[in-house]
C-alpha cells in the first residue's frame, strides 16, 4: 500500500490555478477555431440542372455551376457574405445562375462573377401563376456601399423578356433611388435585355467603373421594333485606360423605340 502524502496548502492551491488556466487556455484556443470556422469561411455549392429554394451567402457564399448547365435559386436570398459566380460557359447559354424570385430578398452584401464564371442572370419567374410573382428578382437590400463585379470572361444579365409581356417585367431589379450597387466591369460583360412590349422599361445601377481586366462590354437589347429598354448609371469612372464596347441600336439618342444607355446628368 502506497503512503499517503500530505500536499502543503500553498501548492495545492497552485497547482489548481495552473490547471484552471490551463483549461481556459484549451476553451479559449476551442472557441476560437470554432468561431473561424463558423463565420470566417462558407460552404462552396456546385450545381447541375439544379432548383434550390433558399441561399444565404453567410454560410453558402459560393455557387459553382457546372459547364454547358443552368440552375435556378428559387426562394430568398440573404446574408451579407460576398455571393461569388464560378463556372464558366462554351456558349452563351451555358453555366448559368438565374435568380428569379421576388420576396424575402434580404442579401446586403456584394457580388462577384469570377473569371469565366458564367452568367449571373436576374430574370422574371415562369414557374408562378401570381401576377407580382411573375415580375420576378428584385435586390431591395442592396446599398451604395455594395458592387456587382464581374470579371474577364463572366456576364451579368438582368433578363425582363422571359415573360414576353409586362407580366414579366420590374423596372430597377437593384433598388431604389440613391441606394443601388455599383458595377464593376474587369473585362466582363453587362447584358440588359428589354421586354418585348411597346412601352419605356428601366434598368438603374449605381456607378459604372471600368477596372483592368481587359475589354469590358455593356449591351442593351429591345425585342420588338416598338420598344424602348433605358439602361442608367449613375456615373462612370476608369482605371487606367480601360476599353468600354456599348452595343445596342442608337444609345446616344433621344427617340423612342430604340435601345438607350444614360450616365446620370450625361448620355453616353
Amino acid at each position: 500500500m502506497k503512503q499517503a502524502y500530505n500536499y502543503p496548502a500553498r501548492q495545492v492551491l497552485f497547482g489548481v490555478i495552473m490547471r484552471l488556466k490551463l483549461l481556459k487556455v484549451k476553451v479559449t484556443f476551442c472557441a476560437l477555431i470554432f468561431a473561424i470556422a463558423s463565420t470566417g469561411f462558407s460552404q462552396v455549392i456546385e450545381l447541375a440542372n439544379d432548383y434550390i429554394k433558399d441561399l444565404n451567402t453567410d454560410t453558402n457564399g459560393t455557387i459553382f455551376v457546372a459547364r454547358n448547365f443552368e440552375s435556378y435559386l428559387d426562394g430568398p436570398l440573404t446574408g451579407s457574405g460576398t455571393l461569388t459566380l464560378k463556372g464558366g460557359f462554351v456558349t452563351t447559354s451555358s453555366s448559368m445562375l438565374t435568380l428569379i424570385n421576388a420576396e424575402g430578398n434580404t442579401f446586403s452584401g456584394d457580388i462577384v462573377v469570377d473569371v469565366d464564371g458564367g452568367i449571373f442572370r436576374l430574370a422574371s419567374n415562369l414557374f408562378v401563376t401570381d401576377e407580382d410573382a411573375k415580375k420576378g428578382f428584385r435586390l431591395p437590400g442592396m446599398n451604395t456601399a455594395n458592387k456587382i463585379k464581374v470579371f474577364r470572361g463572366g456576364r451579368f444579365h438582368i433578363q425582363d423578356n422571359l415573360i414576353a409581356s409586362l407580366d414579366g417585367f420590374l423596372s430597377n431589379r437593384l433598388g431604389t433611388e440613391g441606394q443601388r450597387p455599383s458595377l464593376e466591369l474587369a473585362g466582363g460583360l453587362f447584358w440588359l435585355i428589354g421586354p418585348a412590349v411597346s412601352t419605356v422599361s428601366t434598368q438603374t445601377v449605381g456607378h459604372l467603373t471600368l477596372a483592368v481586366g481587359g475589354l469590358s462590354t455593356v449591351t442593351v437589347t429591345r425585342n420588338r421594333s416598338t420598344a424602348t429598354p433605358k439602361l442608367c448609371f449613375r456615373g462612370c469612372l476608369r482605371r487606367s485606360v480601360q476599353l468600354l464596347i456599348l452595343r445596342g441600336q442608337a444609345l446616344v439618342t433621344l427617340q423612342r423605340r430604340v435601345a438607350r444607355l444614360f450616365l446620370k446628368h450625361h448620355r453616353i
